[in-house]
């Protein structure tokens, strides 16, 4: 009987290159697909250069970005202990973050940026918005400020800087509000001497 021999080797490597080639480039377009995609949600999710501007900078290094505020140290003696506190709307500056009801204030003291607060416009309407803000952009509050009833304020420290969530009422009207601020500063961001500046 004769023997036939067919030499497999070959055929089987060239296959197995062919099809190692077409996995290997399937995988290194999806994995550029995910890198791509990566880069444009984290930098979607957080794009509000205004709550990103350090606490403690000089006004004129921020005005760009914040251009509703100005420098008060021309003021009055009378002024120089006060925080001068500037306004706007914060989807003007934070569009397509879910923070339409909000406004944004500025806190500037000695022509230094000593807070910013993102603040509910409207009581009552959008309710834990800012929670879901500062929960996705901040870090972790807890689920405990998502209940309807829960009052009170919870504080983040992060990279040097103090994050607070609060939630209040005043006249059965609730309110949010987030305070972006330093240990150094937050207490030049409350309080009596505070000049209010639309």
């Amino acid at each position: 009987m004769p023997i036939i021999v067919i030499n497999l080797n070959n055929i089987t490597l060239k296959n197995l290159v062919i099809f190692y080639n077409s996995k290997m480039k399937k995988i290194t377009h999806i994995s550029f697909f995910i890198l791509i995609f990566g880069l444009f949600i984290t930098n979607s999710l957080f794009a509000c250069d205004a709550l990103r501007v350090s606490i403690g900078s000089e006004v004129s290094k921020v005005e760009d970005t914040l251009d509703f505020i100005s420098d008060q140290s021309e003021s009055s003696d009378e002024d120089e202990l006060a925080t001068h506190r500037f306004s706007a709307n914060t989807n003007d500056y934070c569009p397509d973050l879910g923070l339409e009801n909000t406004k944004l204030y500025a806190f500037v003291y000695k022509s230094q940026l000593v807070g910013l607060r993102v603040e509910t416009w409207e009581p009552n309407k959008d309710i834990n918005k800012i929670y879901e803000f500062v929960k996705n952009n901040y870090g972790n509050v807890g689920s405990e400020p998502a209940n309807k009833n829960w009052r009170g304020y919870k504080e983040i420290n992060q990279g040097g800087e103090l994050i607070l969530y609060s939630k209040y009422e005043i006249s059965d009207e609730i309110y949010e509000s987030l305070d972006i601020s330093s240990e150094k500063f937050i207490e030049r961001t409350y309080g009596e001497n505070i000049i209010v500046l639309e």
